[in-house]
């Protein structure tokens, strides 16, 4: 793809589910891809950039990461499913300085928003099976 520097992703893969707009910070862009490759897994992408309609029909925070400010998003929400994984994942994260992590049963959240509080490093309440 001519300028797209990530060979594991595609731009569509962090783009607003409704209308397409994929404003994500570079650098965020730049860790997902080198975790990915450091992990050596596929990792999906299930949410990138949100446009304010779509964060709200999802239930995103007001103040989510996923709206862009200052002309960029930073937040990336990646599909995971397995606890093991989730902890490689995060524990590369952390050590690429990415402080705002939130894990959950069906993803691992991670931003670089320096705007909003730090460190959030949190679980949500996972799903009964």
């Amino acid at each position: 793809m001519n300028g797209w520097p990530f060979v594991h992703f595609v731009p569509e893969e962090f783009a607003c589910k409704c209308c397409g707009l994929m404003v994500v910070d570079f650098n965020l862009l730049q860790m997902v891809e080198d975790v990915r490759t450091e992990l050596g897994v596929p990792f999906v992408i299930t949410s990138g950039t949100r446009c304010a309609n779509h964060n709200t029909e999802v239930g995103g925070a007001r103040a989510s990461a996923h709206l862009p400010k200052g002309g960029v998003s930073h937040a990336v929400d990646i599909k995971c499913v397995n606890d093991v994984l989730r902890g490689k994942m995060a524990e590369a994260f952390y050590k690429k300085g990415i402080r705002r992590m939130e894990a959950s049963d069906m993803h691992l959240h991670v931003d670089n928003a320096d705007y909003l509080p730090s460190p959030m490093l949190k679980a949500v309440v996972f799903r009964k099976s």
